[in-house]
């Protein structure tokens, strides 16, 4: 499906799509004033935000967004609402919000509130016991199970990674002890979301550097699990992003890995593994860390944060579908997968590491013109029965036909016929049929009538195959085509690869250049304007120079304009850059088109 450019604004008036994100009207007059570290929960169809930074000061004001009337109102009470705090959490137990923790601007805090919505009135809450609450801190993260709340981590001056819980039929703390060796280590800015028995926690930052293990806490069995997942689409190391829960998944979306985010997956709790949630439509929300989420009735409510230069108060919804099943899901399991491949993409050895392959398949790769080129020419299609040349010429759009490699190995060249309208009469299939047994190949008829290869299904391991592992007295059976890659690495490729197979690639600054240049190579035209509109974001005084001339390289227009663009309004600058300098050697022509612009 075509990606609008443009966001898809909600008013209320017709039902939203599934898998499509939608702006909320930011025009309200009661709509929050940009800000970040704030909290979030939800209670019936409605989302509660308290308190946050608006750049200046610390907030305590209160508001509620009505999901279904679509309205901001903000909380007025007789009562003393919590102080004003950033970085503090907030829970729903029964019908009551509570507020604990946080940093007032001076101090970090341990004052604990609570807000009933019925009686609309703030409470400080008197805890009793032998046990005390945690100590003051921010940055912590909380959840609900049961009876009680659940605190983990934080900072107090020191990065922690202690283990409360307060009983709110008891009003008590009560410190959980470590009893195993698996206890996650001491963080801040982690998320936490609960799914049945069981607490889950992603990633955070530990003082040193951010993180991306995964836990969950097991409330019945009170113990900790480290999760080990494939590796596939993993999150990078991040804090301050969210966490949410909907059916049989988790959500993750954003943060910081040292600068703001916007990548969104979702983890598959009976798979176990993470996958990049891909939209069919609208315009996701910007970059952000320390920004709130939560789930309403199938749909994931982002709002505010902040994308390292300003603070946001935009706010978006992602509708959720119980129903679909992702293609991507189904697709992942293919890429460079050597059990169902037909092409091997074989790269030159290395100095520190033995030569590398990708596993592929023709069918995918040839969606592409440059790739399709080089299958046909290293496969040299003919026809090779004169009755399937019969056939052919009397059904030409409805099949490739059957061809013979340079080694004379038999295959088949794939194609689909897209209507029944176009099928063949039955003793034409039953044609076609004797003719490929004739050919020695191993296919199969599916349900639409086409041609699929199964010529080493089962049979390719993990190293590339050699030609006695396949061929014998009694049989002729084809081998993988190899394509040798000599001007593109194997991580590089690798991405290019899950990209043909899944329409997706988490394009970031350290990988956007490499992955543009192979995307013009390969005429990939999607993924180079997606590396294009990266790239974009990052220019400064001392790339922009050297940006503009990948640009040109590449024949990326639209970043050699902004490139160009921002060169000319900032020249002075720019001019005195050691990219500029090696641009004029370099790219005369380009220095031209700069000094005309201006």
């Amino acid at each position: 499906m075509h990606h609008t450019t443009k966001h898809l604004l909600y008013d209320g008036k017709t039902s939203p799509i599934a898998w499509n994100w939608y702006k909320l009207d930011d025009k309200d007059p009661n709509t929050p004033c940009p800000r970040s570290l704030l909290s979030c929960v939800s209670l019936d169809s409605k989302l509660y935000i308290f308190g946050g930074y608006d750049g200046i000061a610390r907030k305590n004001d209160f508001y509620s967004f009505d999901t279904e009337k679509l309205v901001w109102k903000q909380i007025k009470t007789c009562d003393i609402p919590p102080i004003s705090r950033d970085r503090h959490v907030a829970v729903v137990y029964n019908r009551s919000i509570y507020i604990f923790g946080g940093y007032d601007g001076f101090n970090r805090v341990n004052d604990f509130y609570e807000y009933n919505v019925d009686t609309e009135s703030w409470q400080e809450v008197i805890f009793c016991g032998k046990e005390g609450p945690p100590t003051p801190r921010h940055s912590h993260s909380a959840v609900v199970y049961e009876d009680c709340m659940y605190v983990f981590g934080g900072y107090d001056g020191n990065y922690k990674n202690d283990f409360y819980k307060f009983n709110f039929t008891k009003n008590q703390w009560t410190r959980i002890k470590s009893t195993d060796h698996v206890w996650p280590t001491s963080r801040y800015r982690t998320s936490c979301t609960v799914v049945d028995e069981k607490m889950y926690m992603f990633g955070g930052h530990d003082g040193q550097q951010q993180l991306n293990d995964f836990y969950y806490y097991n409330f019945k069995k009170k113990k900790w699990n480290l999760i080990n997942y494939s590796k596939s689409f993993e999150p990078s190391p991040r804090d301050s992003h969210i966490l949410a829960h909907c059916d049989d998944s988790i959500l993750l979306f954003g943060g910081s890995s040292g600068c703001a985010k916007s990548d969104f997956y979702q983890f598959k709790i009976n798979e176990g593994e993470w996958k990049p949630i891909k939209h069919d439509d609208g315009v996701k929300p910007s970059c952000r860390f320390c920004h709130v989420g939560s789930v309403v009735n199938d749909k994931l409510y982002i709002f505010g944060g902040y994308d390292g230069k300003i603070r946001l108060n935009d706010f978006y919804f992602f509708v959720i579908s119980k129903e679909k099943d992702l293609t991507f899901n189904s697709m992942l399991k293919f890429v460079n997968n050597p059990q169902y491949s037909d092409v091997i993409l074989e790269f030159p050895e290395e100095e520190s590491c033995e030569k590398k392959f990708i596993y592929a398949h023709r069918l995918l790769l040839s969606k592409y013109p440059y790739f399709e080129k080089m299958i046909d020419d290293l496969c040299g299609y003919e026809d090779s029965t004169e009755e399937s040349k019969s056939f052919l010429e009397e059904f030409p759009d409805e099949w490739s036909g059957l061809s013979s490699h340079e080694n004379s190995m038999h295959s088949v060249k794939i194609s689909t016929i897209n209507s029944e309208d176009s099928f063949p009469p039955e003793e034409e299939k039953e044609r076609a049929i004797e003719d490929i047994e004739e050919s020695k190949s191993d296919i199969e008829f599916t349900e639409e009538f086409s041609v699929r290869e199964q010529s080493f299904c089962d049979k390719i391991l993990s190293e590339p195959p050699n030609e006695e592992d396949y061929l014998s007295d009694e049989d002729d059976i084809e081998l993988p085509l190899k394509i040798n890659m000599n001007d593109i690495s194997y991580d590089t490729c690798l991405d290019i690869v899950r990209y043909i197979y899944t329409d997706y690639c988490e394009v970031l600054l350290e990988n956007a250049m490499k992955l543009l240049k192979a995307a013009s190579t390969f005429q990939i035209n999607r993924l180079k304007d997606l590396c294009e509109r990266k790239i974009s974001s990052s220019i400064n005084s001392e790339n922009s120079a050297n940006i503009l001339m990948q640009a040109h390289s590449t024949d990326a227009t639209t970043l050699k304009e902004m490139s160009q663009d921002f060169i000319v309004k900032n020249f002075d600058t720019v001019s005195k850059s050691d990219g500029f300098l090696k641009m004029v050697t370099a790219y005369p022509e380009l220095a031209v088109e700069v000094l005309k612009k201006r």
